[in-house]
């Protein structure tokens, strides 16, 4: 007989997994809601133009695609889209701005890896309407807000402004395209840097760790090749596995530095960036820390360039972020997220405890976009959180709860009462209370083993004596305590 498999990238979520990740979902669901945000749901699949509109054909190579009805389709990998997508087409009838959500699955076609994989959930908002930086502050404190909802406060939120690198290059005469592919490039660097930089802080090195390291030295190498680099920092990949944990310290360490001193080349050379400039955007790229810190430096850097506002424009963010009552960030001028629509605040907040892949939650401001996918001009801001990441983050703290089954079982003492067993259960799954019954006409010495096996606390005893007093006798299988109750003083969320 055939056997089968998940397919590559996928998982199961077996009854243990869901309970964690509903009460994720639910408490992301109660924090959003509480900031007055309304749920929507979009396909599953869109149309690939959707998707290739913005960044072009080149995306297929990360999406899975079909075809259907003689039209090209594609699995979302993402969903702000398709949130876009829904403006656009003016199907949204509610007052501006408009502040929704969403909960939902996405997939992308790349290599799984520890954290990352095909398919996966992403749970974020939009809030739309408006370009009011209050608005970006109101969307990083619900953030925020979740995060301590779940109990989890050892996070690292970094927040700049794209829009200082895009006024720099604006002003240096490049279009929006060509400022993404720029940015794109120090973005990379940045993000590589920080997850070489965190693995090599590690006091074990693993074979993921490894295998990262190794497609880092092949991407670096591509690079050196392409633009015929040799010199002090020239890359030679070789399998990190065959490597001793000393060379491979010294390779996390070096290799951030190989790959600046390329883009360098590679920004002076493809886009005939003046090296002053370039100069600013690497400043830019190194400076993060508290505001303290970094205000009075930024301002002298930017004094006088095309990005002052820009920079003023994140001071301001900063200003109301600290009205809704989070001051627990760092300035981070170098945030330039991975994705070519933001056109102003960025932000990130990363978990240490997932080491390499420690981000759990990215947004921005984008006020361009929906008017590319043909709607009108509509100024937005918003965030994701990888959910499955967060869930995992939580298991990794200790954090994570599981619901029990049910609330109480309800056990009959024999055959001739399991009717009337049956009907006191749904009578107290009609007050909200989850209920167990027994399915295999077990004794009552098995069902209360049964009853402690799955977790149920309180167990409800159903005879003949019972049923003739009205009065029922619960036992508490933790504590070992017994009471007598009658139908109608069993109430959700009772305890004894």
């Amino acid at each position: 007989m055939e056997s089968f498999k998940v397919a590559r990238g996928t998982r199961d979520f077996l009854p243990e997994d869901m309970a964690k990740r509903k009460i994720v979902e639910e408490t992301i669901k109660k924090v959003f809601e509480s900031y007055s945000f309304q749920r929507i749901q979009t396909p599953t699949f869109e149309e690939f133009k959707l998707f290739a509109a913005r960044s072009g054909p080149e995306i297929r190579e990360g999406m899975f695609t079909f075809f259907c009805d003689n039209e090209e389709f594609a699995l979302r990998p993402e969903l702000t889209a398709a949130v876009c997508r829904l403006i656009a087409m003016g199907k949204l009838n509610i007052p501006k701005p408009y502040e929704v959500y969403y909960i939902g699955q996405c997939f992308r076609y790349e290599r799984p890896q520890s954290g990352r994989y095909r398919e996966f959930t992403q749970a974020g908002l939009e809030l739309m309407g408006t370009k009011l930086v209050m608005a970006d502050a109101k969307v990083i404190a619900i953030a925020a807000t979740v995060l301590k909802t779940l109990g989890v406060n050892n996070y690292n939120l970094k927040i700049g402004n794209i829009g200082i690198y895009r006024d720099l290059l604006k002003n240096e005469g490049f279009d929006f395209d060509k400022q993404c592919a720029i940015i794109g490039a120090i973005n990379r660097y940045i993000d590589t840097r920080e997850k070489l930089e965190a693995v090599a802080n590690k006091k074990e090195i693993t074979d993921s760790d490894k295998d990262f390291l190794t497609t880092k030295m092949g991407e670096v190498y591509k690079i050196q090749n392409e633009i015929k680099y040799s010199g002090e920092y020239e890359i030679i990949p070789v399998p990190a596995k065959s490597l001793n944990d000393s060379k491979i310290k010294e390779l996390f360490n070096s290799i951030p530095k190989s790959l600046e001193e390329t883009l360098k080349i590679v920004m002076a050379k493809k886009y005939n960036l003046k090296d002053s400039l370039i100069k600013i955007m690497f400043d830019i790229a190194y400076m993060r820390g508290p505001r303290k810190n970094i205000e009075k430096k930024a301002i002298e850097i930017l004094k006088g360039t095309a990005a002052e506002n820009a920079l003023k424009e994140l001071f301001e963010v900063l200003d109301w972020l600290e009205v809704y009552g989070f001051k627990d960030y760092n300035v981070v001028l170098g945030v330039a997220r991975g994705l070519d629509f933001y056109t102003g605040t960025v932000f990130e907040f990363d978990l240490p405890i997932l080491d390499a892949q420690k981000q759990v939650c990215g947004g921005g401001r984008y006020d361009k976009l929906v008017e590319e996918f043909g709607g009108p001009s509509t100024p937005a801001t918003g965030f994701a959180f990888g959910f499955d990441r967060l869930v995992e983050a939580l298991d990794r703290m200790g954090k994570s709860h599981v619901e029990n089954k049910a609330d109480i079982f309800i056990a009959a003492v024999d055959n001739s009462v399991r009717k009337k067993a049956i009907e006191i259960c749904q009578n107290l799954r009609t007050k909200g209370i989850r209920c167990e019954e027994d399915l295999n006409n077990s004794s009552l010495k098995e069902q209360m083993e049964l009853a402690s096996k799955l977790g149920i606390v309180y167990l409800l005893t159903v005879g003949k004596k019972e049923l003739e007093s009205g009065k029922f006798n619960i036992i508490n299988l933790k504590n070992k305590n017994s009471k007598e109750f009658k139908l109608d003083e069993i109430k959700s969320g009772f305890t004894f």
